[in-house]
């Protein structure tokens, strides 16, 4: 079982980066439909707007009870963040919460000393709100994906990405889960999840792939060679539960892969603000999947302390 101090510094940590994920997809929705379909785009407006009222709520209590490594992580916000978010308004003509970015730039880490009877009810309450708002927006995407599957329905997005959008909102949603039935992480669990995010480090990977500007060969040779890695490593995690030599070697080769991810994504993201790569999809969303990276390194992390100070 975790305590109330853990509860809320996780809690709190977690909303931060999968709220900002939840916002940045229903943007992506907004922007993936023609006037015939605009109940879609409307649809994911107004989940994204519960999101930022939400998102506003944590960042005004997150000052001080967020741990310096999560802040340090890039798992809220990266030197990216904001210029690609601006961009996208400029680009789209669309509003997105950037008043949230630039307060989360304003936080200052900290260790919570104190917690009260209050506090966690407040983030109990947030908790319990935020799984709704995840039930609504999985039930519009799983709809939108049926009837795209089933030719009734065209979007500029691919059916992958609203499968993944999905497969990461579960996700979030099992975490919180396991927040409010107070659980803590056991070895399994661990590697599930590790599987289940290098199963999303493979789609980031296909994704760039599929949305850079063909031209772009050396990035998109990359890019495959990154689909290989990820493709291989997935299929090695399928055998890791019942071999804990096999899930600390995974777990090292994973995050040097990912520290080679991460870098590749940097120079496509710095590429875009300089004009010298182009992607078929809205800026703010490669910022997204560059903070993913950044939030599996996080729990990879986590999970090495763990395996190190078990109690």
């Amino acid at each position: 079982m975790i305590n109330d101090k853990e509860y809320v510094e996780q809690s709190v940590t977690r909303s931060l980066y999968f709220l900002r994920t939840i916002r940045e997809y229903c943007a992506n929705i907004n922007l993936s439909f023609y006037v015939s379909d605009l109940v879609y785009s409307e649809r994911a407006n107004q989940i994204q707007q519960e999101c930022e009222r939400l998102g506003r709520i944590i960042v005004a209590n997150a000052g001080g009870n967020v741990s310096p490594d999560a802040f340090t992580s890039g798992i809220f916000l990266t030197p990216y963040t904001l210029p690609l978010e601006e961009l996208t308004q400029k680009l789209f003509g669309i509003e997105i919460a950037t008043d949230i970015t630039k307060a989360e730039q304003d936080l200052e880490p900290g260790t919570i000393s104190t917690i009260t009877p209050e506090v966690v009810a407040q983030i109990t309450n947030v908790d319990k709100e935020i799984r709704q708002i995840l039930e609504k927006f999985i039930a519009l995407v799983e709809e939108i994906l049926v009837k795209q599957r089933s030719n009734l329905l065209f979007s500029t997005s691919y059916p992958t990405l609203f499968a993944f959008m999905i497969q990461q909102a579960k996700l979030y949603d099992t975490e919180l889960e396991r927040l409010l039935a107070r659980e803590a992480l056991d070895p399994i669990y661990v590697v599930n999840h590790q599987f289940l995010y290098n199963t999303s480090m493979y789609n980031i990977a296909t994704f760039l792939r599929g949305y850079i500007d063909p031209s772009h060969t050396e990035q998109i040779e990359k890019s495959d060679q990154f689909i290989r890695d990820f493709s291989n490593l997935v299929m090695q995690y399928q055998k890791a539960p019942a071999d804990p030599y096999l899930q600390n070697t995974l777990m090292e080769y994973t995050s040097d892969l990912l520290s080679r991810f991460n870098a590749f994504v940097e120079t496509l993201l710095q590429g875009v603000l300089s004009a010298e790569i182009y992607f078929i999809v809205e800026p703010a969303f490669l910022d997204n999947m560059y903070t993913d990276i950044h939030y599996f390194q996080y729990i990879l992390k986590q999970a090495r302390e763990q395996e190190a100070n078990p109690y």
